[in-house]
C-alpha cells in the first residue's frame, strides 16, 4: 500500500515535466491584462519596453528559440504599438482641451473688457 502511495506520489511530476514534451505544446502567455488596468499608462509603457529589451536580450543569449523569440517579440511589439497610440490620442485629446481652455478664457476676458468699457461710459 504505501508502494502504490509512493508511486503515486512520484509520477505526478514526471508526468507533468514530460507532458508538454511529448504533446508538443505552444508557448503559453500568462494573462497579465487585469493587473495592467491598474497600471498608468507610464508603467505600461516601461514594463513592455522592459520586457522587449529582456526578449531581445534572451534571444541574443541563446536562451529563447527563434519560434519563441518571433511570438514574444510580435506580441509586445503589438502591445508597444497600442501604448504608443494611446499616448498619442490622450496628448491630441489635451491639446484639445487647452485649445478650448483657451478660448473660455479669451472669452471671458473680452466680456469683461466690453463690462468694463460699458460702464466707464
Amino acid at each position: 500500500m504505501i508502494y502504490l502511495i509512493a508511486l503515486i506520489i512520484f509520477s505526478i511530476p514526471i508526468i507533468l515535466v514530460i507532458k508538454p514534451i511529448i504533446t508538443n505544446e505552444e508557448l503559453i502567455f500568462i494573462n497579465i491584462d487585469k493587473e495592467e488596468d491598474s497600471m498608468s499608462l507610464d508603467e505600461k509603457k516601461k514594463s513592455v519596453f522592459t520586457t522587449l529589451a529582456e526578449i531581445e536580450f534572451d534571444y541574443k543569449m541563446n536562451k529563447l528559440s527563434p519560434k519563441d523569440y518571433k511570438k514574444l517579440s510580435d506580441y509586445y511589439r503589438k502591445k508597444a504599438a497600442l501604448i504608443l497610440k494611446e499616448e498619442e490620442l490622450m496628448q491630441e485629446n489635451n491639446n484639445q482641451t487647452f485649445s478650448s481652455i483657451d478660448d473660455e478664457i479669451e472669452k471671458e476676458i473680452s466680456k469683461y473688457k466690453k463690462q468694463k468699457m460699458g460702464s466707464h461710459k
